[in-house]
């Protein structure tokens, strides 16, 4: 029994980690998601500064790091 629940468990991550994977992709595919909250006639310095509170200006490897962390 312990071992089917391991296995069980060891084919979930991957989809677990699948399903955050194209949820990512998915949200960042969609365009500047603040672009999306303060509309497309916002100053660029105040999105700009939104983005690096955020950390929406760093690579997407960086900001799929930072998803998973949190």
């Amino acid at each position: 029994m312990t071992t089917y629940l391991l296995r069980r468990l060891m084919q979930t991550l991957p989809v677990l980690f699948g399903v955050v994977l194209i949820a990512f992709l998915l949200s960042q595919a969609s365009g500047s998601p603040v672009r999306g909250l303060l509309g497309p006639s916002t100053n660029k310095e105040i999105v700009r500064k939104v983005e690096e509170y955020y950390g929406l200006h760093k690579p997407w490897p960086e900001q799929f790091l930072a998803h998973l962390k949190n």
